[in-house]
């Protein structure tokens, strides 16, 4: 069922799936699971894109609502000291847990910069965007997001966008010690490798390529490299934690 939502600045839409019979009681406590959602926690991360906004954007998230399984979180690039070249905007991102994983449920936002290429077969009504930190990492990994349990080995195949029209194929690399400004010390992180694919879209092959996450178990996504199709000099998306208040936690044994 396609559901249209309205943005915090224009209407963007989203897509929102059924979500399964059966949830587990995950990651509602602060400082526990993949992505904590307890009231009161919040993240500050940078990111930018080599070619299209080769500026670093600040975008701090917080937690807009939650109930039970399901919760929305929030995110804003005002406020936080970014130059005027930086991508401005804001946005909302949905999660469940499930007994499959994080899945994806819905997403809002203000419009991506008229610079990016156009994620859609039109380029009005385009409900597709690479313009913030969350969008890099749901995009064409939907249900789930992040499978779970993490076992060695481990690998998925999603789609997303606005029209189920990206595919993404996951897989589970282990944990490897990682660095990220908002810890002091290595944090031992969980590496997620996707290969994505769109076909018929106007800024095509921007919407395809190879994304790398990295998960630390009680804080969420840390960092994101996402290598755009299109060869050597293809554009290079990438992000990382630079503040939260959450304390890594040792992720299950895989």
């Amino acid at each position: 069922m396609l559901r249209v939502f309205v943005g915090l600045a224009s209407l963007v839409g989203a897509l929102s799936l059924a979500a399964p019979a059966l949830t587990s009681p995950a990651a509602t406590i602060k400082g526990q699971g993949w992505l904590p959602h307890q009231r009161g926690v919040d993240w500050t991360y940078s990111w930018k894109d080599s070619t299209y906004s080769p500026t670093a954007t600040k975008e701090k998230v917080t937690l807009s609502t939650a109930s039970g399984s399901a919760f929305t979180l929030a995110w804003t690039s005002a406020n936080l000291g970014n130059p005027t070249t930086a991508v401005s905007g804001d946005g909302t991102v949905s999660f469940q847990e499930t007994d499959s994983g994080l899945i994806n449920t819905n997403w809002s936002s203000s419009p991506p910069p008229t610079a990016f290429p156009v994620l859609c077969e039109q380029a009005t009504s385009c409900g597709n965007s690479l313009a913030s930190f969350y969008y890099n990492v749901i995009w064409g990994s939907r249900q789930p997001t992040l499978a779970e349990p993490l076992l060695g080995g481990t690998s998925w195949t999603t789609t997303g966008g606005a029209q189920n029209d990206v595919g993404g194929t996951s897989v589970y690399l282990g944990t490897q010690s990682i660095s990220v400004p908002a810890f002091s010390r290595p944090v031992r992180a969980a590496e997620i490798r996707t290969q994505l694919s769109q076909v018929g879209a106007i800024g095509d092959p921007y919407g395809s390529g190879v994304r790398t996450v990295w998960w630390v178990y009680g804080v969420g996504p840390v960092k994101m490299v996402y290598r755009h199709a299109g060869g050597a000099n293809a554009p290079v998306t990438s992000g990382e934690l630079l503040s939260t208040d959450l304390v890594p936690q040792a992720p299950p044994p895989d």
